[in-house]
């Protein structure tokens, strides 16, 4: 089934060496990849503190998006 999902929506196959360079290509960590009895393996990995900074307020500004803290409406 795994096989058909990856044609339809095209997946595809990705070594340790590529799933590291996807993951810090966008900011991430790669911590570890687990095989599983199955032809599935878990992929581990956390956001680097360095994205969480700028990144998002790169983001924020180029798109309008306020970056000030806000307080909800009362009750």
């Amino acid at each position: 089934m795994l096989d058909i999902e990856m044609l339809l929506i095209g997946g595809r196959e990705r070594t340790d060496a590529e799933f590291r360079k996807l993951y810090e290509d966008t900011g991430f960590e790669l911590i570890r990849i687990v095989a599983t009895p199955s032809s599935v393996s878990v992929v581990e990995g956390r956001r680097t503190a360095d994205s969480l900074s700028s990144r998002v307020f790169e983001n924020n500004e180029s798109s309008g998006v306020s970056t000030e803290p806000t307080s909800l409406p009362a009750r």
